[in-house]
Parts: structure tokens; C-alpha cells; sequence
């Protein structure tokens, strides 16, 4: 891999770092991830394709992130399954864990959701650890900027708490089906790890310079 994707890949790390503070993981943690220069990065990637691994801040949970190769070569299986048993083998066992994983090719979705069910089929089967470790993945291109920091998009906060979301709904005596929608697989959506049913809270400012707030929830599709 030659400089100049080297260079790509931390600076994609960069806004994964930036991301994961919005979800919420652990901030001083993900600060001492940012102060890693390049040239630590560029040797550290030469060892091994983890380099996060960061505690959530309030829920009982860990994050992985996994770098597959950038230059778009499709993720071997026995890799996938290497990587997932370093998180099961390496975690606290008291911790959920999740393992994010990076691809450089949206092409490639469909050959990891094939790993992922082996992954399952390996490591679910009647044992309590699999049953507390997830895969996500998302496309580097996704990381190439910070969606929260655009100036046409508003602010954004997920609702992931059952009493909170219910609490919403009977304030404004509306329903989740009344809701507006925001799809599973929008970039605001993916960048706050949004899952179905969980309530985005929005607020945009009016020409006052008022706060008005807006509510959608996360779905398959619009209608």
C-alpha cells in the first residue's frame, strides 16, 4: 500500500474517531486515539488491521473497528473469523461487543453478509459469548467527511432508549408510523449506528434564531 492511501485511511480514521464520539464511546479514550500521528498510524497498519478499540461511555458496550484492505481486495473469510475470535478471545466478559468493520468496495457487502452468517453460524450456536458480539460494517467512502459538520445539516440526536422514545410519542400524541422517516441506511443514520425504530431528534434554528424541533424515526423505507 503506497503513501498516499495510507494517508487516505487516517484521515478516514480521523471522522471514524469524530463518529464514534457521537455514538457516544468513551471521549478521552478517543483522544488518545487522536494523537497518533501518521507515521505511527502508516507502522501501526503495517502490524495489524485493529487499531480502535474504545468502551461506550454509558451502555455496557465495546467497539472493534477493523480496517479491511483498502485497495479493494474482498475480505477472506478466515480473516473475518480470526478478527472476531480476537474480540471474543480479547474482551471483557462482561462487555457487549461490537465489531465494525471498514471496506473499501460497497461491492463487497454481499460477500461479507455471507462471512457474517458463518460468523454466526461459529460462534451463536448455543454459546452466551457470540450471543454478545454484533458486525457492522460501513464503506470507507462514508468516512471521507463528517456529515454532523456541514453547514446545511442540522443538528442531530438518536434516541435509542425505549422510555425515552415512548416519552416522545405521548407528548405529541403521535405513533412511530405517523413519524417522518430517516432510512436505515442514510449517511446520518449509519453515522450514529441509527437502528429500526430508534427516534432521531432534530433542531434546526428559524430566522430568530429560535430552536424548532423535529422528530424522525429510522425505517426500511419511506412509506
Amino acid at each position: 500500500m503506497d503513501t498516499s492511501q495510507v494517508r487516505r485511511l487516517y484521515n478516514i480514521r480521523i471522522n471514524l474517531l469524530d463518529m464514534l464520539e457521537d455514538r457516544g464511546y468513551h471521549q478521552e479514550s478517543l483522544d488518545i486515539h487522536r494523537q497518533m500521528t501518521f507515521d505511527e498510524f502508516k507502522d501501526n497498519y503495517k502490524k495489524r488491521n485493529f487499531d480502535v478499540r474504545v468502551d461506550h461511555s454509558t451502555l455496557n458496550q465495546e467497539i472493534i473497528v477493523y480496517y479491511s484492505d483498502i485497495n479493494g481486495s474482498r475480505i477472506k473469510k478466515d480473516d473475518l473469523l480470526k478478527g472476531a475470535s480476537v474480540a471474543i478471545n480479547t474482551r471483557k466478559p462482561d462487555k457487549n461487543t461490537v465489531l465494525l468493520i471498514l471496506i473499501n468496495d460497497p461491492k463487497m457487502q454481499a460477500h461479507i453478509r455471507t462471512l457474517i452468517s458463518e460468523f454466526h453460524a461459529k460462534y451463536r450456536a448455543g454459546k452466551s459469548d457470540g450471543e454478545k458480539i454484533s458486525i457492522e460494517t460501513m464503506p470507507y467512502r462514508n468516512l471521507t467527511y463528517n456529515p454532523t459538520k456541514h453547514n446545511l445539516v442540522p443538528e442531530h440526536r438518536l434516541i435509542t432508549d425505549k422510555d425515552q422514545i415512548d416519552a416522545i410519542l405521548s407528548k405529541y400524541n403521535t405513533s412511530k408510523d405517523k413519524l417522518p422517516k430517516i432510512l436505515l441506511n442514510d449517511v446520518i443514520s449509519k453515522w450514529f449506528g441509527g437502528k429500526l425504530g430508534n427516534i432521531f431528534v432534530i433542531r434546526r434554528m428559524t430566522d430568530r434564531n429560535r430552536s424548532t424541533y423535529y422528530f424522525r424515526t429510522v425505517a426500511l423505507r419511506q412509506n
